[in-house]
C-alpha cells in the first residue's frame, strides 16, 4: 500500500514538470512586440442610412487596399454616426486577407473605433481574430483616415 502512494505521488510530480515545461516552451516561443505601420485605401459602399433626433446612421460595405506591416486586403462593414453638429463616431470590423513579412500569409480579424469630424477620423484599431499562416497574431494600435486615404500605427507580436 505504501509503495502505491510513492508511485502516485511520484507520477503526480512528473505530470506537474512535464505540464510546467510544455507551458514555458510555449511561452518561449512568442515573439516581442514589433512595431506595425503602415497605409490604407479605403473604398466604401454605402448599404443603409437611417436619421433619428437630427443624427444620422450610416452603415457601409468597407474594402481596402492595405500596406506596411500588413500587405493585403479587407472586407467588412463601417457604421458611422454623423451628429447634427458634424461630428462623427465610427467603428466596424474587417477581415484582412493578408501577409506579415517574416511571418506568414493568413486572415487577420480587426475591430475598430474612432470619432472625427468633416471627413477626418481617428481612432484605435485591435486584431481579435488570426488564422491560417497568421495564426496567433495580436495587434494594436491607432488609425488616422481621410477620405479614402489612411495611416495606421502601432505594434503586433505573434504568440501561437
Amino acid at each position: 500500500m505504501r509503495r502505491a502512494g510513492v508511485r502516485m505521488r511520484t507520477s503526480a510530480v512528473i505530470v506537474v514538470v512535464a505540464v510546467t515545461f510544455a507551458l514555458l516552451a510555449l511561452t518561449a516561443v512568442a515573439t516581442e512586440p514589433t512595431p506595425a505601420a503602415g497605409t490604407f485605401v479605403a473604398t466604401q459602399t454605402v448599404t443603409s442610412v437611417r436619421t433619428a433626433d437630427g443624427n444620422t446612421f450610416i452603415t457601409t460595405r468597407l474594402t481596402e487596399v492595405i500596406t506596411g506591416t500588413y500587405n493585403g486586403t479587407t472586407v467588412g462593414e463601417s457604421h458611422l454616426t454623423l451628429h447634427a453638429d458634424g461630428s462623427g463616431n465610427l467603428h466596424g470590423e474587417f477581415v484582412c486577407t493578408c501577409t506579415i513579412a517574416g511571418q506568414g500569409s493568413g486572415t487577420l480579424e480587426f475591430k475598430f473605433a474612432g470619432t472625427g469630424s468633416g471627413g477626418t477620423f481617428e481612432g484605435q484599431y485591435r486584431v481579435v481574430g488570426s488564422s491560417g499562416g497568421l495564426e496567433g497574431t495580436h495587434g494594436l494600435g491607432r488609425f488616422r483616415v481621410t477620405g479614402a486615404l489612411g495611416t495606421y500605427s502601432g505594434s503586433q507580436h505573434y504568440h501561437p
